[in-house]
Formats: C-alpha cells, sequence, structure tokens
C-alpha cells in the first residue's frame, strides 16, 4: 500500500478518533501537525498541551476561611496554613502554630 493525499486525510481522522481517550486520561488536547508524506512513509509532528487550569470561581468553592490547607510549593514542604483571608487574586494564609502570615495564590493551594 503506498500513502497518497486521502490515505493521509483517513490517517489523520483515525488517529484523532484514537487518542481521544489519552486527551481524557492525561487532561490534554493533543495536536497532529501538517502530515508530509511520500509513498513509504508518514512523518508529522505532534504536540501535547496541558488544558488550562481552573478557574478562580472553582478553586475559590473548594476551600472555605478557616480550612487547614497546604501549598504547593518547595519552601513550604510538610507545613500546614489556616486560610485567614480570600482576596481577589492572592489569599492569606497564617502557618499554624505561628503567627506568619503568607500570600498565596490559590492554584499553589491543596487540601490535606
Amino acid at each position: 500500500m503506498k500513502f497518497t493525499n486521502s490515505t493521509a486525510k483517513s490517517f489523520r481522522n483515525d488517529f484523532q478518533l484514537a487518542i481521544a481517550k489519552l486527551e481524557k486520561q492525561y487532561e490534554c488536547s493533543i495536536n497532529l501537525g501538517n502530515i508530509r508524506f511520500n509513498a513509504n512513509e508518514l512523518r508529522s509532528k505532534l504536540t501535547a498541551t496541558k488544558t488550562s487550569a481552573p478557574s478562580a470561581f472553582e478553586i475559590s468553592s473548594k476551600f472555605t476561611i478557616g480550612e487547614t490547607v497546604r501549598i504547593d510549593h518547595k519552601r513550604c514542604s510538610g507545613k500546614l496554613f489556616t486560610i485567614v483571608r480570600k482576596l481577589r487574586k492572592n489569599w492569606m494564609l497564617q502557618q499554624e502554630g505561628t503567627l506568619n502570615k503568607v500570600k498565596v495564590s490559590p492554584t499553589l493551594i491543596s487540601k490535606i
């Protein structure tokens, strides 16, 4: 079988159907670039792009003031924080057992 223009188009359509499961599993969008071909082979560039982060509203609704959380950052590993105040961009957190307060982006906060 030799590759032709119509087989390249069919290949692209079948490929998109086949990678739908991977896109869902890894929460990304996978794009097959331009297909170049000759009689014996197909060549293309594949790009996987991580889907957008959850909106601020989705993050805000998960947490309540006074809740104990962690910060996903190497400087704060193993430390627990309490949500003191929710601001528009950053939230005010207080480290457990101290009076230290930090402002953190809500995207870095995770439940314990």
